[in-house]
């Protein structure tokens, strides 16, 4: 999985089986790969080794910016979600002005 992720610089499952490059159908190594990741929660041990790979490039006086892709998904969906609802109504509002004549 890990040489997968590496060589496809991706974490979709179709692109790390087609960088493992088995000669097994591609749905078979994706299916493969899918039941291996939920077999176990692998949370805390990544957590741990992205901790210790990166604490020797955080000092004292270093300030840390947190990012959160779920949290910037959320955002951008309501984003759009308000966007869509403005310009639809407005179109109702264009719409029922237009049909008074």
């Amino acid at each position: 999985m890990i040489y997968g992720i590496q060589a496809s610089k991706d974490v979709k499952l179709s692109n790390i089986a087609r960088a493992l490059n088995e000669d097994v159908a591609l749905m078979k190594t994706v299916g493969r790969l899918s039941r291996q990741v939920t077999s176990k929660d692998l949370t805390r041990s990544i957590e741990k080794h992205l901790i210790e790979e990166g604490k020797s490039f955080v000092g004292e006086d270093t300030v840390l910016a947190l990012y959160s892709v779920f949290q910037s998904q959320k955002i951008i969906k309501d984003c759009w979600y308000q966007r869509h609802l403005s310009v639809n109504s407005k179109k109702t509002k264009y719409s029922a002005s237009t049909n008074v004549h």
